[in-house]
């Protein structure tokens, strides 16, 4: 399916697929309108989520901010930083976890 984990070093290069299912997931997906981000964090953390085109081009920095121990959700509503709404197509949702970096592939359609 489309919940593909990988650890990465540099912007969008995938290296040694990482299975991590307590740690992220997206769903529903694919979607057509919103995506729930949903990940449960053992202790305190720092956490940004971005999301990028197939190019590697940032699209939408959904959070960046300090959770607390336990389970959270946030909602990607399709629409780039300029709150415009994105093309249908594959994204890559990179969650930035006291700097490890894990990576789910959403696909999105209208």
């Amino acid at each position: 399916g489309f919940n593909n984990y990988a650890v990465v070093n540099n912007n969008l290069s995938l290296v040694n697929r990482y299975y991590e299912k307590d740690i992220l997931k997206t769903f529903p997906n694919p979607f057509n309108s919103k995506i729930s981000l949903s990940f449960n964090l053992s202790s305190n953390s720092k956490i940004s989520v971005i999301i990028y085109d197939l190019l590697g081009r940032e699209i939408k920095q959904v959070s960046s901010a300090y959770y607390k121990t336990g389970l959270h959700k946030i909602i990607w509503d399709a629409k780039n930083n300029r709150m415009e709404s994105v093309p249908t197509g594959i994204y890559f949702c990179v969650f930035n976890i006291n700097g490890n970096r894990f990576v789910s592939k959403i696909l999105y359609l209208k």
